[in-house]
């Protein structure tokens, strides 16, 4: 993979969550560098809920 990214190195991808409108606009992002730390799920959902309201 190092090869591939042109880095020579091992790099995880940050763990990543996005809530997309549907006008197409971002509503909600969420990333964290430290891979073992993930959104939590109410948290997603409250963000989704928020533009059924």
């Amino acid at each position: 993979m190092g090869a591939t990214l042109g880095t020579g190195r091992w790099v995880l991808p940050y763990p990543t969550a996005i809530v997309i409108g549907s006008d197409r606009v971002v509503r909600f992002a969420d990333s964290h560098p430290d891979w073992m730390v993930r959104t939590e799920a109410e948290v997603l959902l409250d963000a989704v809920r928020s533009l059924v309201r």
